[in-house]
């Protein structure tokens, strides 16, 4: 697909998952999906599910699936800038991020009560 092609689509996929929670706070604020307004709705989806799992993907993909030393040239735009405690980072990101990631969504979602 090409790009003019696919930024329109997505485009009017965005605008039109955008009106939704905007309508909430007028002639569509009588709407309620679990208890939830739509703007409320959108928001829990985004702050409590989204969120975590796009950053536990992220840190999965980033240490797990990637070499080493292709996130380090990543991080440090193949060595164009230092960074001293890529080691460290990396190892907080494949082992304690994730883990945290999780605590977040499960309490976030009501799985987990801390």
């Amino acid at each position: 697909m090409e790009r003019k092609k696919a930024a329109i689509i997505m485009s009017i996929v965005v605008l039109l998952l955008g009106i939704p929670p905007l309508m909430s706070f007028g002639s569509w604020s009588h709407i309620e999906i679990f208890g939830l307004g739509l703007f409320d709705l959108y928001d829990y989806f985004v702050s409590n599910i989204s969120m975590p799992l796009v950053g536990l993907a992220g840190a999965l993909v980033i240490c797990w699936v990637w070499d080493k030393q292709v996130a380090k040239d990543e991080v440090t735009s193949n060595s164009k800038f230092e960074f001293r405690l890529f080691n460290i980072w990396y190892n907080l990101t494949k082992y304690l991020v994730p883990i945290l990631l999780i605590l977040v969504f499960l309490t976030a979602t009501g799985i987990l009560k801390i």
